[in-house]
């Protein structure tokens, strides 16, 4: 399955702090394949990512593991989406 998984900032003045580590972790998630694309709002800060799991539960547990949402600094919206 595939979901459009856009993210917002909510506290965009404390991810300075943890963002080496957030894009470990992004990386991480990006090489197995379930990260696919990633595009930047416009005004943002924020971001569209195309994501890829087996579930809505699957996809929501791995975007829990990135450092900016389980620290409560950013949250993401997820709409599935099938190719055309």
């Amino acid at each position: 399955m595939y979901f459009l998984a856009t993210g917002r900032i909510l506290r965009p003045e404390e991810t300075a702090a943890h963002m080496a580590e957030e894009v470990r972790e992004f990386d991480r998630l990006r090489a197995e394949g379930f990260i696919q694309e990633v595009f930047f709002l416009q005004p943002g800060p924020g971001v569209v990512n195309v994501v890829e799991a087996a579930s809505r539960e699957d996809a929501e547990a791995k975007l829990a593991q990135l450092p900016f949402v389980s620290l409560g600094l950013m949250e993401f919206e997820l709409a599935e989406v099938t190719r055309h």
